[in-house]
C-alpha cells in the first residue's frame, strides 16, 4: 500500500524510512492504515495537501517536486538496468517494462511526464541514461583496477554482425575491500581492428592503457588463445608487450591448448577428417531443411529410437564433437532410414552418399570408438574452464587422461567392445560388412594410430604444467595461519 499525500510530498517517518511514500507497506492490514494516519509525516502532508501552494512557500513546494522527479528518474534507471542485466533489448522493451511497473502500483514513475513530447522514453533519453549507468559501473571498476598492486590481461579476437574484426580485452585484477583480498575479472575494452596484425593490437592495447590511465609495469601477465599473432617469438603481441615490460609472462590458454590437441590428433589422420567434414555436413542436410527434420523424427518414433536432435560439429569449438558424436550413435539406424527415403522418393544425391558413407564399418566403429574417447577429453576441458582452477593438480589430471586414453589401445572402452552387438541390434537391417581384414585394417590405420595421436598431441601441448603448478606458492589458500606456524617452530 502507498499514501497518495505522502507519496506527493515525498514524506518519511522520524527514522528516515520511506514506508508509504516511496517504499510499499507490506502489512494489509487495517491497524497499519490506521497508525499511518495517526503519523506526524503523514498530519504534515495532509496540511500541506489542504494548505496548496498560497500558504507553501515556494522553494519547499519546488524541492517536492524535485525530489518526485529524481525518484522517478531513480525507478526508470533501475528497470533500464535491470533490461541490461538480462540482456534484454532495452530500445524496445523499455517502454512496456514502465507501463507494466506504474500499473503494478509505482505512480510515481509519472512525474517523468514533462509535458506532450517530454516522457523520458525516446532512444536519446534511454541511450544517455544507458550511457551515465555504464560510466558509473566502469569508473568503480578503473578505479579498482588502477588501486591493484598487479594485474593481467585477457585478450582475444572476435567479428561482429557485420563480420568486422574487433578486439575484446578482459583484465584480471585484485581488489581490496575492508582489508580483504579478492581476485576479480571485468570486461574493460573493446575495439575495432583495421585488421588482425600484431602491431594493430598492440596499438589498440596502448591506447586502450593511455585511455584507463594504466601503466605497463603493472602488468604481470598476459592470456590468449595461443594463436600466432598472439604468442610469435619475433613480433607476436606478447613479445611486443614484453618490452614494456619485461617481466610480463606469456599464458597460452590450457582449455585452447586441449582443443588444438584434440582438434589436430583427429585431423592428423585422413579417414577421421573426412568423417568430421560429414558430421559437419549431416548437420546441416537436415538443419536447413524442416520437412527433412520432420521425417527424421517420425521415423525415430516408428522405429522406438532416442528422439535426438543431432548436433553440429563446431571447428572452433572442437569439443562439441562429442555431442554430434553421441547423437549420430544414438540414432545412426534412424538416420540411415531417413537418408535412404530421401535418396528413393526425392533422388537426393547428397542423401544417395551420406547413407553409403554411414553404412560403412568404418564410419560405425570410429563413432563408437570416438564415444570412447572424447569424454575423457571433455571431462578434462571442463575442469580447465572451472572458474577457479586448481593448478596444483593440472600435472596429475593431465597425466592420468593420457594413462587412460593410451589403456584404450590395449582394453577397449565400452562402445567399442560392443561393437558387434551394435551391429546386430541397431543396425542389423542395413547389412554393415565387417570382415576380420576390415576390422585389422582399421585398428591397425585409424584405431591405434588415433589413439597414440591424441596422447603424443597431449604431451606437447602441455610441456610447462609442472611450472604452471608452481605458482601453487601464491595461493594464499595453502599458507598456514600465525597459530600453526608458531606450533611448528621447535
Amino acid at each position: 500500500m502507498l499514501c497518495r499525500a505522502c507519496q506527493k510530498f515525498n514524506m518519511k517517518a522520524r527514522n528516515g524510512s520511506g514506508v508509504w511514500s516511496a517504499i510499499p507497506c507490506v502489512a494489509i492490514r487495517k491497524d497499519s492504515v490506521q497508525r499511518h494516519s495517526e503519523t506526524e509525516a503523514h498530519q504534515q502532508a495532509l496540511g500541506l495537501e489542504r494548505d496548496g501552494k498560497e500558504n507553501t512557500p515556494v522553494n519547499e513546494v519546488f524541492q517536492v517536486q524535485v525530489n518526485m522527479q529524481r525518484l522517478a528518474l531513480e525507478g526508470a534507471m533501475k528497470c533500464l538496468y535491470w533490461l541490461g542485466k538480462n540482456e534484454i533489448s532495452h530500445t524496445t522493451k523499455f517502454t512496456s517494462l514502465m507501463d507494466f511497473v506504474k500499473g503494478m502500483g509505482c505512480t510515481y514513475l509519472e512525474h517523468l511526464d514533462q509535458g506532450a513530447n517530454a516522457h523520458y522514453t525516446s532512444e536519446r533519453a534511454i541511450q544517455e541514461m544507458l550511457m551515465s549507468i555504464a560510466t558509473v559501473i566502469s569508473d568503480d571498476i578503473y578505479k579498482s583496477i588502477r588501486s591493484s598492486p598487479t594485474f593481467s590481461l585477457l585478450m582475444d579476437e572476435t567479428t561482429d554482425v557485420a563480420i568486422l574484426k574487433q578486439l575484446i580485452t578482459y583484465i584480471k585484477y585484485i581488489k581490496t575491500t575492508d582489508n580483504k583480498c579478492e581476485v576479480k575479472t571485468a570486461f574493460v575494452h573493446i575495439d575495432d581492428l583495421a585488421d588482425g596484425k600484431a602491431c594493430s593490437i598492440v596499438k589498440s592495447t596502448q591506447d586502450m592503457f593511455a585511455q584507463l590511465d594504466l601503466s605497463f609495469t603493472d602488468c604481470t601477465a598476459l592470456g590468449s588463445d595461443g594463436a600466432a599473432v598472439m604468442v610469435g617469438r619475433r613480433t607476436g603481441v606478447a613479445t611486443q608487450l614484453r618490452e614494456l615490460n619485461s617481466s610480463m609472462i606469456n599464458i597460452h590458454c590450457v582449455a585452447h591448448r586441449l582443443a588444438l590437441a584434440a582438434g589436430q590428433a583427429m585431423a592428423g589422420i585422413p579417414y577421421l577428417k573426412r568423417l568430421s567434414s560429414t558430421l559437419q555436413q549431416l548437420f546441416y542436410f537436415y538443419q536447413n531443411s524442416a520437412v527433412r527434420m520432420a521425417g527424421l523424427q517420425e521415423i525415430q518414433k516408428i522405429l522406438g529410437s532416442s528422439e535426438v536432435r543431432l548436433k553440429e560439429a563446431k571447428h572452433v569449438r572442437w569439443l562439441s564433437h562429442q555431442r554430434a558424436v553421441d547423437a549420430v550413435r544414438r540414432s545412426l539406424s534412424s538416420i540411415i532410414v531417413s537418408l535412404e527415403r530421401e535418396s528413393e522418393e526425392r533422388h537426393d544425391a547428397t542423401a544417395t552418399g551420406l547413407a553409403m558413407f554411414l553404412k560403412q564399418f568404418n564410419f560405425v566403429a570410429s563413432i563408437l570408438m570416438l564415444s570412447d574417447v572424447l569424454p575423457h577429453l571433455t571431462r578434462l576441458s571442463l575442469m580447465f574452464q572451472k572458474k577457479d582452477v586448481d593448478v596444483t593438480i593440472l600435472d596429475t589430471i593431465i597425466s592420468s587422461t593420457i594413462t587412460a586414453i593410451r589403456t584404450l589401445k590395449t582394453q577397449p572402452g565400452t562402445h567399442t567392445m560392443n561393437v558387434e552387438s551394435y551391429l546386430n541390434e541397431d543396425l542389423a537391417e542395413h547389412s554393415v560388412t565387417s570382415t576380420d581384414a576390415v576390422k585389422q585394417r582399421f585398428k591397425d590405420q585409424v584405431y591405434d594410430k588415433y589413439i597414440d595421436a591424441v596422447c603424443d598431441n597431449l604431451e606437447q601441448r602441455f610441456p610447462d604444467v609442472q611450472l604452471i603448478g608452481a605458482f601453487s606458492i601464491f595461493d594464499p589458500s595453502l599458507v598456514e595461519d600465525d597459530a600453526s606456524l608458531e606450533m611448528s617452530i621447535p
